[in-house]
């Protein structure tokens, strides 16, 4: 059955359709209806301070969102999945239909939809998905704005269509990345304390009293160390009040030295607090990858021996190039929020390679190498996308991969999938019931995780 005010502006308008089973069993992810995605409209609910309008769009297709900013010559933000509920109340979740004029709406549509014989929509149900022509649906839809404001998800037609977004003369918005960190062009100064601290960590006879010494320089840093060695979840019996005692007892030399580059670096950077991009959304995805991805180096078989100390510092740093982006290119990085949130069925990469040219992971990894730090981490950072990956470096890229999927069922990492891929757990020597208990039990640890959070960047 329809919802009432679908059926009841269809039936108004004597529309002639079809109503079919919907025939994809991750419909709702993949925000499309049929096999045929190309055919099928989605929906992108865009507000500014002149009000709301809905976006329609083939399923296959990355909504652009400086194009249709262009197009209207408005700022527009994509509204929360829990917004768009309230507009369209008798429907479920992400299943909105595209007929604005029904639920009393405007839209525009990309051309691009129109050159289909066929359109077909989620009708307020996941289950259903109702089918018309091309002459009907646009019948229906009425006298609404017509752009061209998508892009294909894949290849090198989507190169071409972002391939002049926000650059400079001849310059893509990739290769002025490059020459930012090339050239420390508009870098914050890091505080001296880094300095040495990513000294220490390309030193192989460095020990617990060197990194205290440099760690007590810095009062900031020994306050946010000593928090983290007293806090309830590492179970220290007693107070902790000097750093190598925090180092030696509690924490480790290497997840001290990791935690110092985290916190030295990440509070120079600055990029807004909220939204899925900001700074609060980057804390608790670094610290929760970094804690499960270690706790995974430890349930590893003796074949795959990691150092826990390292697993916990690339999971910490993984996504240090958004910081990065955040900071150098605040324009850019709003406009890769926007996408993300309009463009869920999609991956973050997909998305940062289309606007930008590069990825997070390799922005990431290029400043982090220019740092002098560990090829290990470095090697993490820069494939913890690609379950491909076959370098030397390979085991902790694929247990921060793995880690990040497992918590994005928790609503952290929104961009990745929560599937665990079968080839990167045999890679591992993991099954996927040892990871979900490990993502479990440190979930339950829940608060202090969120307190241990904020001391980072």
């Amino acid at each position: 059955m329809l919802p009432g005010t679908l059926q009841k502006y269809l039936d108004d308008q004597h529309a002639t359709y079809v109503i079919e089973p919907c025939r994809l069993e991750d419909g709702l992810k993949a925000s499309s209806c049929c096999e045929n995605t190309a055919q099928c409209a989605r929906v992108v609910a865009m507000t500014d301070e002149s009000g709301i309008i809905l976006a329609v769009l083939p399923s296959d297709r990355l909504l652009d969102v400086d194009a249709l900013r262009r197009r209207l010559s408005r700022e527009f933000y994509p509204l929360t999945a829990s917004r768009t509920q309230t507009l369209f109340q008798d429907c479920e979740e992400q299943a909105w239909p595209p007929l604005a004029k029904a639920y009393g709406m405007r839209a525009i549509v990309d051309v691009s939809l129109y050159s289909q014989l066929v359109i077909r929509f989620m009708p307020g149900r996941r289950n259903i998905q109702i089918g018309m022509s091309v002459q009907e649906f646009q019948r229906l839809m009425g006298d609404v704005a017509l752009g061209r404001f998508s892009a294909p998800l894949h290849g090198l037609d989507a190169q071409v269509h972002f391939a002049s977004l926000h650059n400079s003369p001849g310059e893509p918005l990739a290769q002025r990345i490059g020459d930012a960190i090339e050239r420390c062009e508009n870098l914050p100064v890091l505080p001296e304390s880094a300095t040495e601290i990513f000294k220490l960590a390309t030193d192989p006879n460095a020990g617990a009293r060197d990194l205290a010494k440099v760690i007590e320089l810095d009062s900031a840093l020994t306050a946010n160390i000593l928090r983290y060695a007293n806090s309830s979840f590492y179970g220290h019996q007693g107070e902790i009040t000097d750093v190598q005692s925090a180092i030696s007892r509690v924490l480790g030399f290497d997840r001290v030295l990791s935690l110092a580059i985290g916190m030295s670096i990440g509070r120079s950077f600055r990029i807004l607090t909220e939204g899925p991009l900001g700074l609060n959304a980057y804390r608790r995805n670094a610290v929760y990858c970094a804690a499960l991805s270690q706790k995974l180096a430890h349930a590893l078989p003796k074949s795959n021996t990691a150092h826990a100390g390292t697993a916990y510092a690339a999971g910490l740093l993984h996504d240090f190039g958004r910081l990065f982006v955040g900071h150098v290119f605040p324009r850019e990085y709003s406009l890769l929020e926007r996408s993300l949130l309009a463009n869920s069925h999609a991956s973050m990469p997909d998305i940062e390679h289309n606007l930008m040219g590069i990825g997070h992971d390799e922005i990431a990894a290029r400043l982090l190498q220019s740092w002098q730090l560990p090829e290990t981490i470095v090697a993490a950072v820069r494939h913890h996308h690609n379950p491909s990956y076959r370098g030397e470096h390979a085991l902790y890229a694929k247990l921060v991969l793995i880690a990040n999927c497992a918590l994005a069922k928790y609503g952290l990492n929104t961009s990745e999938s929560d599937h665990l891929s079968p080839e990167v757990l045999t890679d591992l020597g993991l099954t996927e019931k040892c990871v979900r208990e490990a993502a479990d039990a440190l979930w339950q640890d829940c608060a202090d995780m969120e307190t241990l959070a904020q001391l980072v960047a």
